[in-house]
């Protein structure tokens, strides 16, 4: 089995970073470079290191549990653009870093002018904006109709502790 090759840019390199790269696995036989990886780094430096194997298209050579962990952080909003972009097919609506809310490949404005700045997705599927206004933030479930490829806004600031919660 031939061995996945990574780049990291001259400006990135240091010895933190170095460290990181080294645990990403190369191929079938590293998987256990995740576990070590969750065991040695912070919480922060674990989320980073998840999102290295999204970008490195490394996914699939980590073990499962570190495979729901990245589900986990897409659904919450976290790495939901970088799984779009690697097209691992691990969601199908994202928020773009340019405010615009994204679902099965269609752009959904918002209402009353919001942009969208975090999407959420809670276990039963339900979609959740956070969006802004520039006076006001509101949270919005996003609620798409198949059949008629109709959508609503529904607000539901009130419910933002369940989301939360999540």
């Amino acid at each position: 089995m031939s061995n996945i090759i990574y780049f990291q840019p001259k400006e990135q390199r240091n010895s933190l970073n170095k460290m990181i790269f080294k645990l990403i696995p190369r191929n079938s036989s590293e998987t256990y470079k995740a576990d070590v990886a969750e065991k040695v780094l912070t919480e922060e430096l674990y989320i980073y290191y998840l999102a290295l194997v999204l970008v490195h298209k490394a996914y699939h050579l980590v073990p499962e549990r570190h495979q729901v962990n990245i589900k986990k952080l897409i659904n919450l909003g976290i790495l939901d653009e970088l799984a779009i972009i690697t097209e691992y097919n691990l969601t199908n609506s994202y928020v773009t870093s340019e405010g615009e809310f994204m679902c099965n490949g269609i752009e959904f404005e918002l209402p009353e002018g919001y942009i969208a700045r975090l999407r959420v997705m809670d276990q039963e599927g339900n979609i959740y904006v956070e969006a802004f206004n520039g006076h006001r933030r509101r949270i919005y479930e996003f609620i798409y109709y198949k059949s008629g490829y109709r959508n609503i806004w529904q607000r539901v600031d009130d419910k933002i502790e369940k989301i939360i919660d999540y």
